[in-house]
């Protein structure tokens, strides 16, 4: 056992409060040129953390399994901030301990290690502020935090989900898309070191640690430290709460079983959408909203869902079972793009965090095969809902086939894009109304990297400072450029802003597995 004077949650609370809105440097500590050793050690990644540990709270470091407050129950957390868009955000994932994939799944969740460990936790927050020294840094607030039941819930949904993949040997196939709130994150330095053996198996895993994601830590700050409590709990938050249910995945399930089967037009008239237009862009996701119970303000619809890292899309087959689109993901900046290294990139966190809530239509009648213009008026038809899924992205695939698709694209751009007027059979240019149609060599759909490249908007902008553009870092290398309608328009250093987009085949084939067309 840790000895240590705080023995009650009420003294580690207290003495966290204590630190509050003083900067580190002006903290009453006995050895102040040790402790500010501690928190500027380039060797140290946890600095702010140890500082406050040792030095605060005069507790040794180490790596067990109980809480650091062993008497009191709470284990202690400090964790940064940072300024965004005028408020405050997480800056980082909460890290809660090294996953071991031989030892850490023996009991079940109520009664493991981790749930013990974790189950009240004392918050500190402190703003990281690069343009101010480390030691003007300061606890800018501090809180005892449990978990309400519907996070307790999702909590213990993503262990089993985490316990399911160790005890089949896919350790290797975690990513923190593939859970709610609780992620196996990545932790090391890099290399072979952090391989570790699997519970079951020869397949080695890279080493992890189950951490807070980043968007559930901005929650907490939003409720407790913009604010003095927690947001009341909306209506679909209740439900979860209430339900019988501790997978989310089961629970939304449960809530649009009876629709599957069912038209469009047969949904809104079961759920009494008044003036419901099924044509409109919002059409699709109004009917979704309402199926799950969730009000049909955005920015309500955002919360039932943010802190999961899950985004709700509904997806639409043809009548043989192939589906309508791509998945867009944000675009991108070339001269960005080609400085990042893939681990570090806008398209790594996005594959390896994001998680989809794919609700699935189909059209019931033969679909021409006719333009992809002519194909949207799927919007317009009845269609019949077939189901729900979450999905996200293999990350099997991210750290191999997507890679060498990043790397392919940086290469493109480095030694200059390729760019060309496209023509009819005839000879003719190609038009979009009175502009160019332009061929590129970026990554296309046929590559069958399971990604491609194209852009999100329908406007072209080749030219300078126009908004639907942006700088490329290489002098493009055009040919037939003479072709061009109006040549002095198309500049060598701007090219339309592109997009990646996750290729349709990918995900009509996870659906296909899921047997949800079956429906």
């Amino acid at each position: 056992m840790r000895l240590t004077k705080y023995k009650t949650k009420e003294s580690v609370h207290n003495r966290a409060v204590e630190a509050v809105n003083i900067p580190f440097n002006k903290l009453p500590i006995k050895d102040m040129t040790s402790a500010l050793q501690t928190l500027n050690s380039r060797s140290n990644k946890g600095g702010v953390g140890n500082f406050i540990e040792q030095h605060w709270f005069d507790l040794t470091a180490n790596s067990s399994q109980l809480p650091d407050f062993e008497e009191a129950h709470v284990e202690l957390k400090v964790t940064p901030v940072k300024k965004s868009r005028k408020t405050l955000v997480a800056k980082e994932r909460l890290i809660l301990g090294i996953i071991n994939y031989r030892n850490d799944f023996n009991l079940p969740f109520e009664q493991s290690h981790f749930w013990n460990k974790i189950r009240r936790m004392e918050l500190m927050f402190y703003e990281h502020n690069k343009d101010v020294p480390k030691e003007q840094w300061k606890i800018i607030k501090s809180i005892l935090y449990t978990f309400p039941k519907a996070e307790r819930k999702l909590i213990e949904d993503d262990w089993n989900t985490i316990n399911k993949f160790v005890h089949e040997g896919r350790a290797h196939k975690i990513s923190g898309s593939s859970t709610n709130v609780l992620e196996a994150a990545r932790k090391g330095a890099g290399g072979d070191k952090d391989w570790r053996q699997q519970l079951v198996g020869e397949e080695k895993a890279l080493q992890r640690a189950f951490a807070l994601k980043n968007k559930f830590m901005t929650k907490i700050i939003q409720d407790f430290v913009l604010n003095d409590s927690r947001h009341e709990p909306t209506v679909f938050t209740t439900k979860f709460e209430e339900s019988v249910f501790t997978s989310f995945s089961d629970f939304i399930n449960s809530l649009v079983q009876k629709y599957i089967g069912k038209s469009v037009s047969e949904i809104a008239d079961l759920l009494n959408l008044q003036n419901y237009d099924p044509t409109s862009k919002a059409a699709r996701t109004i009917l979704i909203r309402a199926m799950l119970g969730i009000t049909l303000d955005t920015k309500e619809n955002q919360k039932e869902f943010e802190e999961t890292n899950t985004e709700i899309r509904s997806i639409t087959f043809f009548d043989d079972g192939s589906l309508w689109e791509s998945l867009p993901l944000p675009t991108f900046r070339f001269e960005s793009l080609v400085k990042t290294p893939f681990e570090e990139s806008n398209l790594y966190q996005q594959l390896e965090e994001q998680r989809y809530a794919f609700f699935v239509f189909q059209n019931p009648i033969q679909t021409q095969k006719i333009t992809k213009y002519d194909q949207r008026h799927l919007h317009h038809a009845d269609l019949i809902f077939k189901g729900f899924t979450l999905w996200n992205f293999p990350i099997e695939l991210i750290e191999t086939t997507v890679k060498k698709a990043y790397e392919r694209v940086q290469i493109v751009l480095q030694e200059g894009v390729k760019l060309e007027p496209m023509l009819n059979k005839d000879g003719s240019a190609k038009m979009q109304g009175k502009t160019n149609k332009i061929a590129n060599n970026l990554l296309k759909e046929s590559d069958d990297l399971y990604i491609h490249v194209r852009p999100h908007s329908q406007k072209a902008a080749y030219n300078y400072g126009n908004p639907n553009g942006n700088k490329l870092p290489t002098t493009a290398v055009w040919s037939n450029k003479n072709l061009l309608r109006n040549s002095e328009a198309f500049s060598d250093e701007w090219m339309t802003t592109q997009s990646f987009w996750v290729n349709k085949s990918l995900i009509e084939s996870d659906i296909k597995k899921a047997n949800i067309l079956n429906n």
